[in-house]
């Protein structure tokens, strides 16, 4: 058992982040009344990496000692991820016929907790280049990076003047 650790968290790890992918998906998804050829294209290149996510992660944890390169793909795996769900949500926002009205707020949280993300994920790249150790840590800024953007997107918005 003990030599089946390292698959075993790959497994978890890749588990509780597709997890966290799978539900930010719902969630646009629970909003809409249809769909198309252009959002059904998205989501499936969206899930193809979904898909490809395990192995960069497995990657993390074979041998001793984490690499840079295998370090770096898992990163990139979720930027592209993450890219593409912002692009999945920036083509329902400007489809309305898509998709149930929702407020703008809601917009603006998701673009901001995406883009945030990403932000995270790319700031992980670079440190990994330096310690791929200190990059994989730099991932837990991105819970706290997302809610300080979430909180400025709200404060730009109340202080824009209304039409």
């Amino acid at each position: 058992m003990a030599e089946d650790s390292g698959d075993l968290l790959a497994f978890l790890v890749s588990f509780l982040v597709i997890a966290r992918f799978w539900t930010l998906h719902r969630r646009l998804f629970e909003s809409l009344v249809d769909f198309d050829e252009r959002l059904l294209s998205l989501t499936t290149l969206w899930l193809l990496f979904i898909v490809f996510l395990p192995y960069p992660t497995a990657r993390l944890f074979v041998g001793s000692q984490t690499t840079t390169d295998a370090v770096v793909l898992y990163l990139a795996t979720l930027v592209l991820i993450s890219l593409l769900g912002l692009a999945q949500t920036w083509y329902v926002r400007r489809h309305p016929r898509l998709r149930l009205p929702v407020p703008d707020t809601v917009w603006r949280d998701r673009n901001a907790s995406a883009w945030a993300a990403v932000a995270a994920f790319g700031l992980a790249i670079g440190v990994a280049f330096v310690s791929p150790f200190a990059g994989l840590l730099t991932l837990l800024l991105v819970v706290p990076l997302q809610s300080v953007a979430v909180r400025a997107a709200r404060r730009r918005s109340a202080r824009a003047p209304r039409e």
